[in-house]
């Protein structure tokens, strides 16, 4: 099974909770979420082992105290049962714990 697998139809971290941040994968490669202040959409796509995600939309609210890392996911790999989000050099900026199927 590849990433692409494991990150379609699932939501990842807590969804509906303030200051907390969360993606949901649709199978039709779309992805939208928040990075714990402001709503995040785009799409993402499987390349080779890698799962891309991007072009991203966001809204630009302040939110005073919110860690808003996830607004500056690239890419994402499944390890166990979490979601590990990449930035565009290719660094680790966080991890989002899987939840339920969708």
């Amino acid at each position: 099974m590849s990433d692409a697998d494991d990150v379609a139809g699932r939501l990842w971290g807590d969804d509906g909770r303030p200051g907390r941040p969360w993606l949901a994968f649709s199978e039709d490669g779309r992805v939208h979420g928040s990075d714990g202040c402001n709503m995040l959409s785009g799409s993402w796509r499987s390349v080779g082992d890698a799962v891309v995600v991007g072009p991203m939309m966001t809204t630009r609210r302040y939110c005073e105290g919110v860690d808003t890392w996830l607004s500056g996911v690239e890419s994402v790999r499944v390890d166990g049962g979490e979601l590990l989000a990449f930035g565009a050099d290719g660094a680790r900026i966080g991890a989002l714990r899987a939840s339920a199927p969708s």
